[in-house]
């Protein structure tokens, strides 16, 4: 898992980020992006006083222009959202 020496404040986590466009998972699960939000798969980080996530877990997140930060650090896409942007929990697969 990267360090990349970021603590999140409240309810907020930091997650390497994958853009999601149009992407059929083994399961059958089809992510589709759509034109008003940006819907990425991304691994948790670091977790701040959230409930429900825990470092490690992969995510299906919306990021809107308000809502998170989106950086890159050492050519990797990171953000930083509230948790009430998560969408689920994905199963590894």
């Amino acid at each position: 898992m990267a360090n990349i020496g970021i603590r999140p404040i409240g309810p907020r986590i930091a997650v390497q980020i994958m853009s999601v466009k149009n992407t059929v998972r083994d399961s059958g699960l089809e992510l589709v992006q759509t034109d008003n939000t940006d819907t990425y798969k991304a691994d948790v980080i670091v977790v701040g006083d959230v409930d429900h996530i825990k470092e490690g877990d992969m995510v299906l997140l919306t990021i809107g222009a308000i809502q998170g930060a989106i950086f890159e650090y050492n050519q990797s896409s990171y953000a930083i959202v509230f948790e009430q942007d998560v969408l689920a929990i994905l199963d590894r697969e």
